[in-house]
């Protein structure tokens, strides 16, 4: 009879806590992603005065990946970083000309 109460009350409490799981982000605990503002998909276009923006692998001091020329378009969902240096979580980017959005998750973009 014990064992039947012990497995009842086991699994009132793991119903209560495992949906939870199913509603959390995880993100690392670094400068960078862990003060990350997700929200919806946004859509900004490149104007930067050296004629466009770096985008690279992980901020602050990621290996530059490409070139985002003026005039190119990138989709983000993040805005990452602290208060005085944010970067935004490049979903898709899309140059000037082009028809389809080249899609990474793992490139920032200032």
């Amino acid at each position: 009879m014990k064992k039947v109460l012990f497995l009842v009350l086991l699994s009132a409490v793991l119903a209560g806590v495992l949906p939870a799981g199913a509603d959390l982000i995880w993100t690392p605990l670094d400068e960078y992603l862990s003060h990350c503002d997700y929200g919806d998909t946004l859509s900004y276009v490149v104007a930067g005065p050296q004629g466009g923006a770096q985008v690279i692998d992980l901020p602050p001091d990621g290996k530059p990946v490409l070139f985002a020329e003026n005039g190119s378009e990138i989709v983000t969902f993040a805005v990452c970083g602290p208060e005085t240096d944010q970067w935004v979580w490049v979903k898709g980017l899309r140059r000037p000309g082009e028809t389809t959005f080249h899609k990474d998750d793992t490139v920032f973009c200032r």
